[in-house]
């Protein structure tokens, strides 16, 4: 079958499911044999599980569309295909699953190690709080320390003096 050189429309391919553009399916046959309403004969016996896909092939696809005996390695050749990248799929689909497992595994080890620093940052910011409350502290009675220091030389350099005029005076 030769696709027109010029689509003009696009129409569904049988028995795909999605529209191939600038291909024309010419009619089908009807694979069922016509049957009056007065027939009593009983219906047509239902496709049941297939074992393979090859099977699956010759079963559903009729021979009348030229599609039949002399076209099946082309179809084992897409059966294999078809299988190939479904197996690559699934392969991408675990490593997929395994990536995104080891992302969130990362992610918690972040998010734990986060609160980690955050304590260790809030430890270090009380206890340079408690350090400098200490030297604050320190430096306020080394002060008071010094003004004790200096009242009390005041004191003894007014005694010295008082003294010194007594030694005066009497000598």
């Amino acid at each position: 079958m030769s696709l027109p050189s010029t689509p003009s429309r696009a129409t569904p391919v049988p028995g795909v499911g999605h529209i191939q553009p600038g291909y024309h399916s010419p009619p089908l046959p009807n694979p069922l044999p016509h049957r009056s309403p007065s027939s009593n004969s009983s219906p047509p016996a239902r496709i049941g599980l297939l074992s393979s896909p090859l099977e699956a092939s010759r079963t559903l696809i009729p021979t009348s569309l030229g599609l039949g005996q002399g076209n099946q390695p082309h179809l084992v050749s897409l059966v294999l295909q078809s299988k190939k990248a479904l197996q690559h799929g699934e392969q991408l689909c675990a490593r997929a699953h395994t990536e995104s497992n080891a992302s969130a595994q990362a992610a918690v080890d972040i998010l734990t190690l986060d609160a980690k620093v955050k304590w260790l940052v809030e430890a270090v910011v009380e206890q340079l709080k408690v350090s400098f409350l200490a030297i604050a502290t320190s430096v306020w009675v080394l002060k008071v320390v010094f003004q004790l220091a200096a009242g009390v030389a005041k004191r003894i350099e007014e005694k010295r003096a008082h003294i010194q005029k007594e030694v005066d005076v009497r000598f």
